[in-house]
């Protein structure tokens, strides 16, 4: 994600940053409630509301704050931050990493999405989880409970170029099907000859139903198969592909349908290397 991301507070930089708070909200109301200015409101407020009230509140209020990490507000509190790559574009010279973009939403599954970025960053690419939904902090959770942050919202996608988009699959299949966005996005994908593609659920649930899937040999979950039509659907089949287009049963298959990816984008000695290393 382009910009600054504020990393997770650790119980004791919390503590800190609470105490400090408390303490200067503490020094303000006394300093207050000192001044000859304020002689008159001190004689109708009670003094336990600068020296108690004020510091839990102020307690209360970091607390919050940092739980919902939006301490990036606060530029002048020691909050540690961490600068993230810029938003990854399609590669424009040889040798440049290929860029890739995985949208991901409510009920996307977790293998799919996360083994596949991972091999794929380990093959050299540029991986960027979109997250579909308009969910706060691009946080969604997937199938199994497991929450992710991606690093962009898809709408902020819809301009930017991608050597590859690669949907999974799971129930959040359906929320790439409804995403006008990525729909947009993968027909321009298509019309321009780059690579795309789907795994489980997806190839059946988003590509076939907008006309992104050519006539010729794809896959899909196994129970998603009688939604193939108009091609020729390949139920034995674990990663088939299609000119640009690449498609892959399910879960169990994703680092193999990773490296498949690796091979096409990069090359077959890379896809090797990453696979060696994995023990695949």
């Amino acid at each position: 994600m382009a910009g600054e991301a504020v990393e997770w507070i650790s119980t004791s930089e919390e503590s800190h940053l609470i105490i400090g708070l408390s303490t200067l909200h503490l020094v303000i109301g006394l300093s207050i409630f000192n001044t000859s200015q304020f002689w008159d409101l001190r004689e109708h407020v009670p003094p336990t509301v600068a020296f108690i009230f004020l510091p839990i509140a102020t307690m209360v209020w970091a607390t919050a704050l940092s739980h919902r990490r939006i301490l990036r507000c606060l530029p002048s509190l020691s909050v540690k931050f961490t600068g993230l790559n810029p938003v990854a574009t399609m590669s424009t010279s040889e040798g440049e990493a290929p860029a890739v973009l995985i949208p991901i939403a409510d009920g996307t599954e977790e293998i799919e999405a996360i083994a596949v970025a991972d091999v794929l960053t380990r093959g050299g690419m540029k991986v960027t989880l979109a997250g579909v939904g308009r969910k706060l902090q691009n946080i969604v959770t997937m199938s199994q409970g497991t929450k992710v942050q991606g690093d962009i919202a898809i709408e902020a996608c819809v301009d930017l170029n991608f050597d590859l988009i690669m949907c999974p699959g799971g129930p959040g299949a359906q929320h790439l099907h409804d995403c006008a966005e990525l729909i947009t996005m993968l027909q321009k994908q298509k019309h321009q000859g780059r690579y795309y593609g789907g795994i489980c659920a997806a190839p059946a649930v988003v590509l076939i139903p907008h006309g992104l899937l050519d006539a010729g040999p794809a896959t899909t979950y196994p129970s998603y198969g009688e939604k193939m039509k108009g091609v020729d659907y390949k139920p034995d089949e674990r990663v088939v592909v299609n000119g640009k287009c690449v498609t892959s049963q399910g879960p169990g298959i994703a680092i193999e349908m990773g490296l498949k990816l690796v091979e096409l984008l990069v090359s077959g000695e890379k896809a090797k290397s990453v696979a060696q290393a994995l023990i695949a």
